[in-house]
């Protein structure tokens, strides 16, 4: 039997043939475009747009941390909100810029090759960002309209949780789909590591979530039942949820850089 009958499918996020010549003229022979450039620019665009977001999260906390100081050793609450204000600027235009490259370095991607199938989570991370985002837009416009026409406030409290409810699984949806994005790339590419390190991260991040919204109702029920405030246990939970949830986000950013260097040409 001719093996030219059966020709063997071409892969576009492939570097370079076995000779170490780039395999861009069977793909395009093929109908097909090297995929490399877009998706490693896009994998690029979301490293460095987390990288930015985390480091104004960072900063952020430093600013807060330097405010309270100031105001537990006496100084105006007039001149440290002025000095708040000024020194937030840089911090939140870094989580700004820094979730707007990263959502575009997602949109980059699509436009690398046809993955079997596998754009298609890439797509659905992508609109629940974009859901996530104009429900943040919208949140306090329906607020406004549940208060001033129909004087509902215990309607806006209940808006307010849905909402958040809403919101929170699309972040952890996003996150869960654009790995499984990556887990079929790096399937696609003959990783046999990083299909790996997708699987766990997947596993992370469904674990974290639902840690993070279990955890806290027993530790705060059992502190009160105590006698307690509940204020100690519930310092040392969020510490540890901010802490998971770093290591969890520098993992995601180390496998995303991972999977870009895979592709590089």
């Amino acid at each position: 039997m001719d093996d030219d009958q059966f020709p063997i499918p071409t892969n576009p996020y492939q570097p370079s043939a076995p000779g170490g010549e780039p395999n861009l003229a069977a793909s395009r022979s093929r109908g097909q475009v090297d995929a490399s450039g877009p998706t490693r620019t896009g994998l690029l665009m979301i490293y460095y747009g987390i990288v930015a977001f985390l480091a104004g999260l960072v900063l952020s906390a430093i600013v807060g941390v330097g405010m309270f100081s100031n105001l537990s050793s006496g100084s105006s609450p007039a001149g440290i909100a002025g000095t708040l204000s000024i020194g937030l600027l840089i911090p939140l235009a870094l989580v700004l810029i820094g979730a707007g490259v990263a959502f575009l370095g997602k949109v980059v991607c699509l436009f690398g090759g046809k993955l079997h199938g596998g754009n298609t989570p890439l797509l659905l991370s992508i609109l629940a960002s974009l859901f996530q985002f104009l429900l943040n837009l919208l949140e306090d416009f329906f607020s406004g309209i549940l208060l001033t026409v129909f004087n509902a406030p215990e309607f806006v409290v209940g808006a307010t949780v849905f909402l958040t409810v809403v919101k929170y699984t699309l972040t952890v949806a996003g996150y869960v789909l654009f790995l499984v994005y990556l887990k079929r790339l790096t399937e696609y590419l003959g990783k046999v590591d990083l299909v790996s390190q997708a699987t766990s991260l997947i596993r992370l991040v469904i674990t974290v979530a639902v840690l993070a919204v279990v955890i806290p109702f027993p530790v705060v029920f059992f502190s009160f039942a105590m006698g307690g405030s509940g204020t100690f246990p519930t310092f040392v939970l969020v510490l540890i949820v901010i802490g998971t949830l770093i290591v969890a986000f520098v993992k995601y950013c180390n496998y995303i850089k991972r999977v870009a260097d895979s592709l590089r040409l």
